[in-house]
């Protein structure tokens, strides 16, 4: 089989006859099929681009919003007090940076304590 398709490939290579239209117009159609497949994967690839370019253009915003931020040995806490969960004490201080008006980041630190007001150095 193999022998005759071999055949009938170099009969044709030699033959003087034309391409026939319908050969013609689905060669058209493939070629085609193939740039438009090819522009949808360049328009994929770009969107990716995009959308990670955004993504970590995001994450080093917060990286450097995080890095801005008060720190907790400072003094500079915006708010905080004890809270009881599970009849366990935690001292907690809020920390609150505005670098953006929109977006204020908001962070905490908190100690247990026990029941004379002291911190303990157990775990929750």
């Amino acid at each position: 089989m193999r022998h005759t398709i071999i055949i009938k490939l170099r009969d044709k290579l030699r033959s003087g006859a034309g391409e026939s239209l319908i050969e013609t117009l689905v060669s058209m159609l493939v070629a085609s099929a193939a740039l438009l497949m090819l522009g949808g994967a360049i328009t994929s690839a770009t969107r990716m681009v995009t959308k990670s370019r955004d993504t970590l253009e995001r994450y080093y915003a917060n990286e450097s919003i995080l890095a801005s931020m008060p720190d907790p040995e400072s003094g500079l806490a915006a708010s905080g007090g004890t809270v009881t969960v599970n009849g366990k004490g935690y001292d907690v201080t809020f920390y609150e940076n505005r670098v953006f008006d929109y977006m204020p980041v908001i962070s905490y630190d908190y100690a247990p304590t026990d029941n004379s007001g002291g911190v303990s150095d157990v775990e929750p």
